[in-house]
């Protein structure tokens, strides 16, 4: 997936910030922070994925209108949908129909 300079610059502009604070409480992990160190955090993630090991796997969902990115883990790397149950079932639902009525 194409990343122009300015993209890398806007994910690297917001990783620059504190990230949000993680703590072990009572309910299991709590995060703590403002907008920007949860934005931050964000970005960090985001650049792990986009520049480690998995980056060649990343993928955008085909489904129309979604947007969605996820990583292809499948056996033959050939998923097409982020998610089966949403995207997927109508997009495979849609062709059907369009099968039964073309």
């Amino acid at each position: 997936m194409p990343r122009t300079p300015a993209d890398r610059e806007t994910l690297n502009a917001a990783a620059r910030h504190a990230p949000a604070g993680v703590l072990l409480g009572e309910r299991g992990v709590e995060r703590g922070g403002d907008l920007r160190a949860a934005l931050s955090s964000t970005a960090r993630a985001a650049a792990e994925l986009l520049g480690g090991p998995q980056a060649g796997l990343v993928r955008e969902c085909e489904a129309a209108p979604c947007t969605r990115l996820y990583v292809d883990a499948s056996h033959r790397r050939t998923r097409r949908w982020c998610d089966m149950r949403g995207c997927g079932n109508r997009a495979k639902a849609a062709a059907f129909r369009a099968r039964q009525h073309g």
